[in-house]
C-alpha cells in the first residue's frame, strides 16, 4: 500500500484508477449507506446517470431523494402530481 500512496500523483491521471482521500470511520459508514441505497435504486430501474451523491445526500433527477442524519436514512418528501389522488379521472 505504501508504494501506491507514494506514486499517488502519477496514478491519479491513469484511466481506471481512482484514489480517494482517506476518510474517517463515520464518512466511510455514510458513504456505504448511500451506495447501498444507490444500488437499490438502480436495481429497481432508476437510470444510473440520474443518481448523484453529494456529501451525505442522494439526488435522483437533480431532486433531493434522501440524506443521512444521525446514522439514519431519511427519505425526502417526494413531490406529488397536481392531480388529486381521490381516484377520479379527468
Amino acid at each position: 500500500m505504501l508504494g501506491i500512496l507514494s506514486n499517488r500523483a502519477k496514478l491519479k491521471n491513469l484511466p481506471g484508477i481512482g484514489i480517494k482521500p482517506e476518510m474517517s470511520r463515520e464518512e466511510r459508514k455514510t458513504e456505504s449507506m448511500l451506495l447501498q441505497e444507490r444500488w437499490k435504486l438502480i436495481s429497481t430501474g432508476t437510470e444510473r446517470q440520474n443518481i448523484k451523491i453529494r456529501g451525505n445526500t442522494l439526488y435522483v433527477n437533480k431532486t433531493k431523494y434522501s440524506s443521512i442524519v444521525d446514522w439514519k436514512f431519511l427519505l425526502t418528501n417526494q413531490p406529488t402530481d397536481d392531480k388529486s389522488d381521490d381516484g377520479s379521472q379527468t
